[in-house]
């Protein structure tokens, strides 16, 4: 939350985002922004942050992964 100490944005509650659900805003982004807004006024700023789906692993997977394969690197040589 941009323009916001630690203190003010920490006012935010879960009941304030959960409030702004209607039958028209099913979005959780729209409820986090109107929440916001309704908050701490129009002045203040939100950023979104999109995440891809394969911006991310998990380690344990991974390793795995990488020691199956080895393990049959190993197995034929």
């Amino acid at each position: 939350m941009l323009g916001l100490g630690e203190e003010q944005a920490k006012e935010l509650k879960e009941a304030d985002i959960k409030a702004q659900f209607t039958d028209d805003n099913h979005a959780v982004w729209n409820a986090v922004e109107a929440a916001f807004t309704a908050k701490y006024g129009e002045g203040a700023h939100i950023e979104k942050i999109g995440f891809a789906k394969g911006d991310y692993r998990f380690p344990r997977q991974d390793q795995g992964r990488h020691a199956s394969a080895a393990g049959r690197e190993g197995a034929g040589g």
